[in-house]
């Protein structure tokens, strides 16, 4: 963050940075925004992230102070505009744009394409064209005035005129069309005069902006003779009339002013001859199509975790990774569940509530909003994006408050993290990530993604549950899986020293505590796939913290994997319901990454 700063992006200088070493709060403000910034530009892109970066950071009014500003800015404009081009083209993350750039830059002495030049966003040497209106107040050492021979008034009496000045020639308050009224003529007049008025005043800001030269240009056109400036030189000239009567009489209207500078000159402006082009004709020959004689290579593609799991087509229920479904999940009912019915028992399901859900806590933890609240506290901050989002989704009011109360719960829970404890509001922004994007090979652009190998690397687990579940991963279709396997993690973030992945589910397992024991979770993540979920989350995050965090070790430094189930969530119950956690052994990340290389798991 220090490195960023020290930039003149930002343009913090020594005392800034000493105030960030004794202020913790202020560090903490400044990494927060750096981490809002990452987020916008995963969501919505580089350019956006840049201009919210520059407008927050007053990039563009500091270095206009400078004496080189202008061309330092035009240079980050610059930049940013081919760093947007290069996202669009190639669909690039913030890495592969920070790739793309140092070898760029590392390739620069070989000579840039013109695109890539660097330009000046204005010049002061290049000519300038403006209206007159715009350039009233202004100076030019030169100016040209090419138009001021065209009439733009009509030659006929207008069928409708406006009514602005009462018969005193006071403002009216609201105008008046007329389209024939006793006074019709006397405004149509008026009108007239006050247009010919307007064109003098403009004529005179015309000729006098220039501090050294002005050039008019005039022609024989028709109506020529009635513009602001015809009427002074053109006072014997009247309608279409020839070019050198034209010139002989502007001649003589300038040999009358007592002015030395003023001259005139006649240009000619003869068209050239005509030419036709002939097409220089050639000789015919045979189209033949080119023989291909090398083996065809399939492209890549992107495949997404919830078509990665429906192409288990020959198992009994479709997989729900998103909570798309529009039925309940229900969970064998246990021997001995309570009489006690959840509040969100009868709450609708589908995917909207899902993200519904979803957007919810993300925006209580991003940003910090919910830091360190309790709570009553969580509950009012939910309730706020509540108010704003259940509208959209159709939800019946009645189940604002039940809802706000389970997910304000889910916050300030203490959630069991395989022997540690970690409510989500205490969470310090800049440690947590939401709504993280990966992208995962799935074998290459030629040969599928070997499915069996993810089934040998799952058997390997030390959870029974997980062991059960890898003979259902060997029945997925290797055909759906090429490419790249890409998806989103909820959340993502580092607590005593380790690092979490955090997933949302709105499933209805059942209307009673019980239904969200471990024993029903378990049934759950394996009917669903979300197993297989949780582990390649843990394979997605294993991967970006090893070319992230200097000197990483999964076993040190990665915590486990957890499921929150909100529907099962209640204040002052068990806290291990509605949870359920999993911290995959070393060999089976290895032989997970191994699979998805295209490898072997062994």
């Amino acid at each position: 963050m220090v490195d960023a700063l020290l930039t003149p992006v930002f343009g913090c200088g020594a005392e800034t940075l000493l105030h960030l070493e004794q202020d913790d709060q202020e560090r903490s403000r400044r990494a927060r925004q750096l981490h809002e910034l990452r987020d916008v530009w995963r969501r919505r892109g580089f350019m956006v992230a840049w201009r919210r970066l520059i407008e927050n950071a007053e990039t563009v009014p500091r270095l206009a102070a400078e004496i080189t500003g202008e061309r330092r800015i035009t240079n980050y404009l610059h930049l940013a505009e081919l760093l947007h081009r290069e996202e669009s083209i190639r669909h690039a993350g913030p890495e592969q744009l920070h790739r793309w750039l140092e070898q760029s830059v590392a390739d620069g002495q070989r000579g840039a394409e013109l695109e890539s030049q660097l330009r000046l966003e204005t010049d002061a040497e290049a000519v300038q064209l403006c209206t007159i209106h715009h350039s009233k107040g202004l100076e030019y050492p030169i100016v040209f005035c090419p138009t001021l021979w065209h009439h733009y008034g009509g030659h006929k009496t207008p069928k409708v005129v406006m009514a602005r000045k009462d018969a005193d020639g006071e403002p009216i308050e609201i105008p008046e069309i007329d389209v024939g009224s006793d006074d019709f003529d006397e405004r149509v007049t008026a009108d007239r005069a006050e247009s010919d008025a307007e064109d003098r005043r403009l004529l005179y800001v015309a000729l006098t902006r220039a501090k050294h030269q002005c050039i008019v240009h005039w022609t024989a056109a028709t109506s020529a003779h009635k513009t602001a400036l015809g009427e002074f030189m053109l006072e014997d000239v009247g309608g279409k009339t020839e070019d050198a009567r034209i010139a002989t009489s502007i001649e003589r209207w300038c040999a009358s002013r007592a002015c030395p500078g003023l001259s005139t000159r006649r240009v000619s402006s003869a068209l050239p001859s005509t030419a036709h082009y002939e097409p220089t004709p050639r000789p015919a020959r045979p189209l033949a199509a080119r023989r291909i004689d090398r083996t065809a290579v399939s492209a890549l593609a992107r495949t997404s975790f919830t078509s990665l799991v429906r192409s288990a087509s020959t198992l009994d229920e479709p997989a729900d990774l998103d909570d798309a479904a529009t039925t309940p999940t229900r969970v064998p009912a246990p021997a001995d569940q309570s009489l006690f019915t959840l509040p969100l028992a009868d709450m609708p399901s589908g995917r909207r509530i899902g993200e519904l859900a979803h957007r919810v806590l993300e925006e209580s933890l991003d940003g910090g909003r919910a830091h360190g609240a309790g709570l009553d506290a969580a509950t009012t901050i939910v309730a706020e994006r509540l108010d704003r989002h259940l509208p959209r989704v159709g939800l019946d009011p009645a189940w604002h408050d039940p809802l706000a109360h389970a997910l304000a719960t889910c916050l300030t829970g203490a959630l069991p993290l395989g022997g540690i404890t970690c409510r989500l509001v205490d969470l310090p922004p800049s440690d947590l990530a939401c709504e993280l994007h990966f992208t995962l090979r799935a074998g290459d652009a030629g040969r599928s993604f070997d499915t069996s190998a993810l089934a040998r690397a799952l058997a390997r687990a030390e959870r029974p549950v997980v062991r059960d579940y890898a003979r259902r991963a060997e029945r997925l279709e290797t055909r759906r899986i090429r490419g790249l396997l890409e998806g989103f993690i909820d959340l993502a973030f580092e607590w005593d020293g380790r690092w979490y992945v955090v997933d949302y589910k709105t499933n209805l397992l059942g209307p009673h505590p019980e239904h969200y024991s471990t024993a029903c979770l378990d049934a759950v993540m394996s009917e669903h796939d979300y197993i297989l979920q949780c582990h390649l989350y843990a394979v997605a995050l294993d991967r970006m913290l090893a070319q992230r965090v200097r000197d990483y070790d999964y076993e040190r430094d990665f915590g486990g994997v957890a499921y929150l189930f909100v529907r099962g969530f209640e204040p002052g119950e068990d806290p291990d319901r509605g949870v359920w956690f999993d911290r995959p052994p070393r060999a089976v990340i290895d032989a997970l990454h191994a699979a998805l290389d295209g490898g072997s798991a062994g």
